[in-house]
């Protein structure tokens, strides 16, 4: 799968985010089948990742702070993600052996945040 994305403007805008295209960037990273990705391509599938993580860390934030106590092995597992997030949002973009951005790390995670976020619920249904 190649993204190409071509887009100027002088002026922010905020955007929905296309969870679709997200999900597909995601699938495409983690699935050991297909080839790395090459430079550009890991360039643009980081920021495409590094966008979405800091777009789910707050809400994901929200669902861990709103966990009653009783939930706790929950909460921990859900805020392990969010500071996992913070930390690579927060951290340089670091490089393989090939030069290219290390995107594996930022699909796993975001991977992680969507599962909590679309269970409505900190804890996936598939750990």
């Amino acid at each position: 799968m190649t993204v190409t994305v071509e887009y100027e403007s002088t002026e922010h805008q905020s955007l929905p985010l296309d969870t679709a295209l997200v999900g597909a960037a995601i699938e495409r990273i983690l699935n050991t089948r297909e080839p790395r990705p090459e430079r550009e391509e890991a360039d643009l599938l980081a920021l495409l990742l590094r966008g979405h993580l800091a777009m789910l860390v707050p809400e994901a934030q929200a669902i861990v702070d709103a966990l009653p106590n009783k939930e706790e092995r929950s909460s921990f597992l859900a805020q392990r993600s969010v500071d996992r997030a913070k930390r690579l949002l927060a951290e340089a973009p670091t490089y393989t052996a090939r030069d290219t951005v290390a995107v594996v790390p930022l699909a796993d995670c975001c991977r992680e945040l969507r599962l909590h976020h679309a269970a409505g619920s900190p804890t996936p249904s598939s750990s």
